[in-house]
């Protein structure tokens, strides 16, 4: 499969905000004149004046438009790209991170619904596939800096590994999906230390050669 540069996408999509902003203006959406109302007291500038900036100025413009994460989210950019692939992971969707439908790997390797366990154990299978009689669970994190927060996310990934080490389904994989600069090889190959016959780590461009890999079947 191609490569995916999140930053690419998620840049790609502030210049499609952007262009969007003075066509908002024009329609008086309630969130962007929210946006104009803030700049004009803040800065004390009459509202005629900024929306007329907003519709003959670009860069100005710009500075209104809309923070593509706050619309997607990594995982999102994921998912679109491993959903072209159906042909081979069959059944592919994205998991609730709450909620009765949410999953979750217990301390003996076995994969519930929140509905089944009545709380949170860990971190929340982010996507699912099957392919013939196999069943595919998927946690997936793009991480570029190091930090507190991204170590405990790294931490988590690194658990969910230990846990299924404890899975007897035959028929049964998990896949850890581990992109950005923040997975260096060490951190990756402390995590494949942890794997098991039936668990992998990868890059997202890895994933559906690994599956492949696996003698599974490809449909057509």
């Amino acid at each position: 499969m191609p490569k995916l540069d999140y930053e690419k996408v998620i840049k790609q999509k502030w210049k499609e905000n952007a262009k969007a902003v003075p066509k908002l203006i024009e329609r008086e959406d309630k969130d962007i004149l929210r946006q104009v109302k803030t700049y004009c007291d803040r800065f004390d500038e009459p509202s005629a004046d900024v929306k007329n900036k907003i519709l003959n100025d670009s860069l100005f413009a710009n500075c209104f438009a809309k923070d593509p994460v706050r619309q997607t989210s990594h995982e999102k950019i994921a998912f679109e790209y491993l959903q072209k692939s159906k042909e081979v992971l069959n059944k592919f969707c994205k998991l609730p991170q709450s909620g009765q439908e949410a999953v979750y790997l217990t301390n003996d390797g076995i994969f519930q619904k929140y509905s089944q366990t009545g709380k949170r154990i860990g971190k929340a299978l982010d996507f699912y596939w099957e392919n013939g009689e196999n069943v595919f669970y998927a946690s997936h994190k793009y991480t570029k800096e190091s930090g507190g927060a991204q170590d405990h996310q790294f931490n988590e990934q690194a658990e969910l590994l230990r846990k299924f080490k404890e899975n007897n389904k035959n028929n049964e994989f998990l896949f850890i999906i581990c992109d950005g600069r923040y997975y260096t090889k060490d951190k990756v190959e402390f995590l494949n230390a942890l794997t098991s016959k039936r668990s992998f780590v990868a890059g997202i461009e890895q994933v559906i050669s690994k599956v492949l890999s696996m003698g599974v079947s490809k449909n057509l």
